[in-house]
């Protein structure tokens, strides 16, 4: 059921649940996979520290785009295209 909201979502924003990074980039990979013609590569990032704290930027969660956000683990995808750029893609920020 997941795989296929995530295919029919009307776009990458409303693939969103608050709070739940790694549910996130598992539709955004799957919606990407499904939908895309391209032969980019796609890459799930999770980021974490020995202390269990990272700070972010323009997350969603919080009211201004420039207060930092602190996650105990947050979940990102990576797109690499042919001419090898690389675009980070989370639909938290």
């Amino acid at each position: 059921e997941a795989a296929e909201t995530a295919i029919a979502a009307s776009s990458d924003e409303s693939l969103r649940v608050p709070c739940y990074c790694e549910e996130n980039v598992w539709r955004l990979a799957c919606r990407k996979l499904h939908h895309s013609s391209s032969t980019s590569k796609y890459f799930v990032v999770f980021v974490s520290s020995a202390r269990k704290v990272v700070p972010m930027l323009y997350q969603r969660a919080m009211q201004s785009p420039r207060d930092v956000c602190w996650w105990d683990y947050h979940v990102i995808l990576f797109e690499v295209d042919d001419s090898g750029r690389c675009y980070v893609l989370d639909v938290d920020s």
